[in-house]
């Protein structure tokens, strides 16, 4: 069948509209492939995303630049394999990473099992609260590796996910007073009398700082054979205070039934030094409810247009 000029225009114009944005996958493969990819993205979070690479890996991609107009990539591969050269903690054995003029990339093999948030609705309340246990238990071998500051396995600085910005170290806020100082404008509706009784509740800061995971939630436990066969995405990880693997619990897990069972067990296997971990907890708790960023500390995610061209309004 022959095309005048203008119906070649208009069928390369429909041929090579793209179906998505993020494989590319556009109407010309569509109509001329009978190809069917094992390559699938299964997560998305802010400004990253993660893809089945087959059933044996799974490679994880950020953005070169974050929010913040920082080149970060988080602790996730160093601390990964200074886990799997010094611990028992079961972690992703194989992971390479690369960079290119836009992305980082985690490449890494398949833990075996599945997550504990797919498994979750299978579960029974014992089993659950036993798969609580062995996190925990893994947690408080991972504490008896300490630090004099905080900082990464590699000796950085880490990132303060908690009380302020993220993009700040936690290296500032080891001071209440400079803390306080920074965070304060967060605050700019709120009575001076009661401004000075909240600075006053600012945790206390022990004599030595434990290694620290900071996001338990189910989507980063697997388990296969009824037992706990992997904990993962140590992006967050690093020495910080014995309180803080207590307040990441409290301030970051959204799935409450989970969260009260590995802050029971919490309660039972860890221990702080000033026994503090429940007003550290609240306190970046409501620490969190409270303050209020100021603006311009994020920069705004490039608009990634719509999902496909074929559905414009979509």
């Amino acid at each position: 069948m022959a095309f005048s000029i203008g119906g070649q225009d208009i069928w390369k114009r429909r041929t090579d509209t793209i179906l998505c944005h993020n494989c590319n996958w556009n109407m010309r493969l569509q109509i001329s492939a009978i190809y069917v990819s094992t390559v699938k993205c299964f997560f998305g979070n802010g400004v990253r995303g993660m893809w089945n690479i087959g059933s044996e890996y799974i490679l994880k991609e950020l953005p070169l630049i974050d929010t913040f107009g920082d080149d970060y990539i988080g602790n996730d591969a160093a601390t990964t394999k200074w886990l799997r050269e010094n611990t028992t903690i079961p972690v992703v054995q194989e992971m390479k990473y690369w960079r290119d003029g836009n992305s980082h990339f985690f490449l890494m093999r398949r833990m075996p099992g599945e997550s504990l948030q797919d498994a979750w609705p299978r579960l029974s309340i014992d089993e659950k609260k036993m798969y609580a246990r062995e996190v925990i238990e893994y947690i408080a071998e991972l504490r008896k590796h300490k630090a004099a500051s905080p900082q990464t396995v590699e000796g950085a600085l880490v990132r303060d996910t908690l009380l302020g910005s993220s993009r700040t170290s936690m290296m500032v806020i080891e001071d209440k007073e400079t803390w306080w100082a920074r965070v304060v404008q967060g605050f700019p509706d709120s009575n001076p009398a009661w401004l000075e009784k909240y600075k006053l509740r600012y945790p206390r800061q022990p004599t030595q700082y434990v290694l620290t995971h900071g996001d338990l939630s189910p989507g980063n436990i697997m388990i296969h054979d009824g037992h706990v066969s992997g904990i993962i995405d140590w992006e967050h990880a690093g020495y910080f205070p014995d309180w803080w693997e207590h307040a990441c619990a409290l301030v970051w897990t959204n799935a409450p039934q989970w969260q009260r069972f590995i802050l029971d067990e919490m309660e039972n296997q860890l221990k702080t030094e000033f026994g503090n971990y429940r007003d550290a907890a609240d306190f970046c708790r409501s620490f969190r409810n409270q303050y209020k960023k100021p603006t311009g500390q994020y920069q705004p995610a490039k608009n990634r247009g719509n999902f496909c061209d074929c559905k414009p309004d979509f």
